[in-house]
């Protein structure tokens, strides 16, 4: 008595589209059981694959949340020629890097692949900013940072078969 336990239950992958209205509702398009053996990102890329294939009309906007990993959806869309857009929710602890500086004369070894730190909790002042004026919701702004990469490595999911790292 007074002692509860917690049984893990299945793991679900769930797409749902807004309704055509400006209300929260949303419809269910397709719902799968995710073993515990599937990777997620491969997973997930062949469900948007059966959804894309059966949509009508522009590109799909697809909505994550932030366990999923941006790089290696992006990446695996791509590589597979599938015409869908992602928005992934970023931690804020990560952390991203800018381009490289040119460099006027070559030194010996691999030229610089990463040039300044751009850490999410701590971000500089935005490279692009526009506001915009709603009925429902008023004024909304927008802030982006832009030509930003994350470091890959080997070990992350589904970079260790890719030939040079994005």
């Amino acid at each position: 008595e007074g002692t509860y336990f917690t049984a893990p239950g299945w793991k679900y992958s769930v797409i749902a589209r807004q309704g055509p209205d400006t209300g929260s509702w949303t419809h269910l398009v397709t719902i799968k059981r995710v073993k515990c053996d599937d990777d997620q990102t491969m997973f997930t890329v062949d469900q948007i694959k059966q959804v894309v294939a059966h949509h009508v009309g522009g590109r799909p906007l697809f909505v994550f949340d932030s366990g999923y990993s941006a790089h290696n959806l992006t990446h695996q869309l791509r590589t597979q020629n599938i015409a869908a857009d992602t928005l992934v929710r970023i931690d804020a602890n990560r952390v991203f890097y800018t381009r490289p500086p040119v460099v006027s004369v070559r030194l010996p070894g691999q030229p610089a692949r990463h040039g300044s730190v751009f850490r999410c909790d701590n971000p500089p002042i935005a490279n692009q900013t526009t506001s915009f004026t709603t009925n429902t919701h008023g004024t909304v702004t927008v802030k982006a940072w832009t030509d930003l990469h994350p470091r890959l490595y080997r070990g992350h999911t589904g970079m260790q078969n890719v030939g040079r790292l994005p």
